[in-house]
């Protein structure tokens, strides 16, 4: 190995500039991370429970909260109350949220791209396996088995 920094350094340096990309990227359409992070939940699981989306998402019920608000407030959401748990929200996507789907898509597989830029696809195979055998290391230290 030419360079002596640890595959902890390099996954840490390409975590950062994914930050600045969709910082810069989902911001160009008044998003900020937390946003980002409910929204890519909901396209997959729309209607889904508050209590839910913020252990699914790893954010405490205060930050979920005050993003779910903003996101209220952008008209990308609704709230209805679970009939089931009285108590709690069930969350939806608003037509404007559905007609910035495609969008808000784009700009993970841009970043795809330019992650994947120039590697074949017999070594993009490896690559991700390497990753996301790294990844479940990882889950099994934490005992995160809930998570996919």
């Amino acid at each position: 190995m030419k360079d002596k920094k640890k595959i902890g350094f390099w996954i840490n340096y390409i975590s950062k500039q994914a930050h600045r990309y969709f910082t810069e990227s989902f911001g160009k359409i008044g998003l900020n991370r937390g946003s980002v992070y409910i929204l890519k939940k909901l396209y997959d699981e729309d209607g889904i429970n508050q209590n839910a989306l913020s252990s699914s998402i790893h954010l405490d019920k205060a930050n979920i909260t005050r993003a779910l608000n903003k996101l209220f407030e952008q008209g990308f959401i609704v709230k209805s109350q679970d009939t089931a748990d009285k108590r709690a929200n069930l969350i939806f996507l608003t037509e404007k949220a559905h007609q910035m789907e495609s969008d808000f898509f784009r700009i993970y597989k841009n970043w795809n791209d330019i992650l994947m830029e120039g590697i074949d696809p017999e070594k993009r195979q490896m690559l991700y396996d390497l990753i996301l055998h790294v990844s479940e290391n990882t889950r099994r230290y934490f005992g995160d088995k809930n998570e996919k």
